[in-house]
């Protein structure tokens, strides 16, 4: 059975991880805003940069023309 502190202790340590996403995500979203329409940059950390890179690493999958 857990214990109330490990409970507490869980609770906060979730609570820090969110808010360090949140700040990644609202940093990355003003450098993208700063730099405006750009190309894709080697070590640039903006939201479109990052999504561009995530797109040629893993291009989405084309829609199948038939159903199995």
């Amino acid at each position: 059975m857990k214990r109330p502190q490990d409970i507490q202790l869980q609770e906060q340590t979730r609570h820090n991880k969110a808010i360090c996403v949140m700040s990644i995500i609202d940093d990355a979203i003003d450098l993208a805003e700063k730099l405006g329409n750009h190309e894709l940059t080697k070590g640039c950390l903006c939201y479109r940069c990052i999504t561009k890179r995530k797109r040629m690493l893993f291009p989405p999958m084309k829609k199948w023309k038939y159903q199995l």
